[in-house]
């Protein structure tokens, strides 16, 4: 037995007028409806800018969030923020840093990146069983969401990226429980891939596969692109991944982004 939760990692594509028939006004409604259907308990986006996170914090008021914009550390630019449920967590702390030589620097970046890239990070606390299959088996213990998307230039950038989020999960020590998710802009077969899942666990995809389908982004088609599985979640030792799909979730052909979400079910290990 071990307490169980579902995290869903979604890249919800950022407000931009190139879109045109794609463009957020356009989807914002159904990027709601596919959350409310997946239901998660832990939702990682990335590419969201302010205007796009306020529709979302006012058309989910079942969850509380983390997140601040990555230009300034406020409002300015894309967040990649962390919702969980009210009724299920308690908030302990939150961090931000940004994926840089000075990582404490707002709008920071460095390694040939074109943009900066930032981490927000929760530390949550569960206040009760989800389900009833729980019961008796409540581990008093906290776990740590991590949520990045890393450079989409630089092979360099997302590397020593890697090597920082590492580094600062790694301050948490072996114990804790842990989830990485994020667009992280490379495919498993890279040296970021194995940076992160030698220093964290293993990824939730490979742990329970399914058969599923493995392109992550599709470019608002519903057809996978090939060897494109750049969305993860990556998990410590200590969780195990009970299922995992790919929500290919439309309306009349219309999707809310341009990669589907991930969504993983996990167990924390007793």
């Amino acid at each position: 037995m071990g307490f169980l939760f579902r995290v869903v990692s979604f890249n919800i594509r950022y407000d931009t007028p190139k879109d045109i028939r794609n463009s957020w006004d356009e989807r914002k409604k159904l990027l709601i409806e596919t959350v409310n259907y997946l239901n998660p308990d832990i939702l990682a986006l990335q590419e969201v800018r302010y205007n796009q996170l306020s529709f979302i914090v006012e058309n989910l008021p079942s969850y509380w969030y983390v997140g601040v914009g990555r230009d300034d550390g406020e409002k300015k630019g894309e967040f990649v923020p962390i919702f969980f449920k009210r009724e299920l967590f308690n908030k302990l702390d939150e961090g931000h840093f940004w994926l840089s030589e000075t990582p404490d620097l707002p709008g920071s970046k460095s390694w040939g990146a074109k943009l900066p890239r930032i981490v927000s990070c929760v530390r949550l606390r569960v206040k009760s069983p989800i389900d009833d299959t729980t019961k008796g088996a409540y581990p008093f213990n906290d776990f740590c969401v991590f949520n990045a998307h890393l450079s989409h230039v630089s092979e360099l950038a997302r590397a020593n990226g890697a090597r920082l989020l590492a580094e600062r999960i790694g301050y948490l020590g072996e114990n804790c429980y842990t989830v990485l998710a994020g667009d992280f802009n490379t495919e498993p077969n890279s040296l970021t891939y194995k940076i992160l899942t030698n220093a964290i666990g293993h990824d939730a995809y490979i742990e329970n596969r399914d058969g599923v389908i493995s392109g992550t982004y599709h470019g608002f088609t519903g057809i996978e692109s090939p060897n494109r599985r750049i969305d993860w979640i990556i998990i410590s030792k200590n969780l195990e991944s009970v299922s995992f799909s790919l929500c290919c979730y439309n309306r009349d052909g219309r999707y809310p982004s341009d990669h589907f979400p991930v969504v993983a079910k996990l167990k924390m290990k007793l």
